[in-house]
């Protein structure tokens, strides 16, 4: 006698239970994912703003306490390409402040794919490190008249900060500064429209001249007009 096993197909009610738990999974589990990813990029960056601060402390010691200057000698040159040589992972270097390929302490993870940041590097040097009187406005210049004696407050001072994408209004300068004003999501009215921040809306890695990193999850704690209006203690000013 033959047996006949009868197999049940699944009911509308069953599938539609099964796509409703996997949407529900999904929604827990993606932006879980995305939250350990943002953390990991964050914890890179900082990291590749102290090898970079090393370096540009390693760069003074061997050059009079001064502050990395743009290289007289190859046109264009940015202080990045100045302390190439003090971070061994710098072997194939632009002059324009790039790598040729591979990875790069001076190449953010979390940089914007949409934006075109060429071969920039993706973190620039207080601006006030190249005028010669704080608050200048006029342009940069390449050769710095500080050095790292004349900061009076290295752990309240700014050195290195995330900045934002060649090819964006704020973007840094051919000599790769920043200040107050151009970093990731600032909203100037000089600019016209925000500039869209590398970390999340606004936040930024910021390196201090004392070689400590500092995050902050709303760059404008750090817009000039804060120190104007006596908000808030001025960072970018070197001599206190």
């Amino acid at each position: 006698m033959k047996i006949s096993q009868k197999i049940s197909a699944f009911t509308l009610v069953e599938l539609l239970t099964v796509i409703a738990i996997i949407g529900i999974l999904a929604a827990i589990i993606i932006p879980t994912v995305g939250k350990i990813r943002a953390s990991a990029e964050k914890t890179t960056c900082a990291s590749n703003l102290r090898q970079i601060a090393l370096a540009v402390f390693l760069y003074a010691n061997d050059n009079k306490n001064r502050i990395p200057n743009s290289d007289p000698d190859v046109s264009d040159a940015t202080w990045t390409y100045s302390i190439r040589d003090y971070i061994p992972a710098e072997k194939q270097y632009e002059k324009y402040g790039g790598q040729t390929g591979g990875k790069s302490v001076f190449i953010c993870p979390a940089r914007l794919k949409i934006l075109n940041y060429a071969k920039r590097a993706h973190y620039g040097i207080n601006f006030h490190f190249y005028s010669d009187n704080y608050g200048d406005t006029a342009a940069v210049k390449k050769t710095s008249k500080w050095s790292l004696t004349d900061i009076s407050a290295p752990t309240r001072t700014i050195l290195l900060g995330d900045a934002c994408a060649a090819g964006t209004p704020a973007a840094p300068s051919i000599y790769q500064t920043i200040h107050s004003e151009n970093l990731p999501g600032i909203n100037p009215s000089t600019f016209g429209a925000s500039e869209p921040g590398k970390h999340g809306a606004g936040a930024a890695n910021i390196a201090y001249a004392d070689g400590h990193v500092s995050w902050f999850a709303d760059t404008g704690q750090l817009a000039q007009s804060r120190y104007k209006d006596k908000e808030a203690e001025d960072l970018w000013n070197i001599q206190k």
